[in-house]
């Protein structure tokens, strides 16, 4: 589970809301700068983000955290409306043979 929501390249098998998503830049072996965008339903303009993502491993269980920054050469685009993840986390717990628990927390202004 940590690998599929952890792989933006994967993100597009699973996620039928996103409209793009990528790296920015890796900042350490532990955290990186990455664009998010989304499809809403209608009549809401679509969201994107610009997020600073932080991930560890703790033996069998994942943490995963992210929150919005501002970025120089990614400034909010005309087409979308810029949202801010103000926290944003996941929990994977092993929970036995080939099972887990997630735990997904967030706190996020849609603007707009």
């Amino acid at each position: 589970l940590y690998d599929v929501l952890h792989d933006t390249r994967y993100r597009k098998k699973w996620d039928s809301n996103m409209i793009e998503t990528y790296d920015i830049g890796r900042l350490t072996v532990n955290a990186d700068v990455g664009y998010y965008s989304w499809k809403c339903p209608s009549p809401l303009k679509n969201r994107d983000f610009v997020t600073l993502r932080s991930w560890l491993p703790l033996g069998n269980d994942y943490v995963i955290i992210n929150y919005s920054v501002k970025h120089p050469k990614y400034p909010p685009r005309k087409d979308f409306v810029r949202a801010v993840s103000l926290q944003t986390g996941y929990l994977i717990k092993a929970n036995g043979d080939g099972a887990c628990v997630l735990y997904y927390l967030t706190q996020v202004d849609p603007r707009g």
